[in-house]
């Protein structure tokens, strides 16, 4: 039997119960158009989905999420990251500047990252600005290389390898052999 919308009352409630003598509250009710009365475990017959939360749970549930991608992200980090060495270390640093003069520093440093290294290096001075990503080094014994002017950049490379670090979190290891180059624009 095929039920039209002018069964229902005329207050549009479901009536078609009395007419037909249906079972309603059947599991799936008995397919009239919004026939199923409501379940009290869910109200308006919206729990199907993510919907039947409340927005605030929703909120609370992406920011566990993103708190738990963050804590593995930082766990990976920990796990697979630059590993250091502790104790004394002899290292060497090459400065490659933009005319293509080297200068050598051989340094004995207990320093576990670049940075430290570069420190205790006799003669070698260097600065930059501070970032979100550590020290960006500009200036090396004098000489600026500045991206943004001139499209210059100091490389970094430890053992012939362009470095995957910055100076702060670059590991140091004995008989590393570090190399900063003056690299202009291509």
């Amino acid at each position: 039997m095929t039920f039209k919308p002018e069964d229902l009352s005329a207050d549009g409630t479901d009536d078609h119960e009395e007419l037909v003598g249906c079972d309603c509250h059947a599991p799936g009710g008995c397919g009239f158009p919004d026939s199923r009365k409501p379940d009290p475990l869910l109200p308006n017959n919206e729990r199907k989905g993510w919907s039947h939360m409340k927005q605030g749970t929703k909120i609370a549930l992406g920011i566990l999420a993103v708190v738990l991608v963050a804590a593995l992200l930082v766990g990976v980090y920990f796990l697979f990251g630059p590993k250091t060495t502790a104790g004394q270390k002899n290292v060497t640093i090459t400065v490659v500047a933009s005319d293509g003069a080297k200068t050598e520093y051989s340094v004995k440093t207990d320093a576990e990252f670049l940075k430290g290294a570069m420190d205790d290096a006799e003669g070698l001075t260097y600065s930059g600005t501070e970032s979100d990503y550590g020290m960006m080094v500009d200036t090396i014994n004098g000489m600026r290389a500045d991206y943004s002017q001139d499209g210059a950049y100091w490389a970094f490379y430890i053992n012939g390898e362009y470095c995957n670090y910055g100076i702060e979190t670059q590991p140091v290891a004995d008989g590393d052999a570090f190399s900063i180059e003056y690299t202009p624009a291509e």
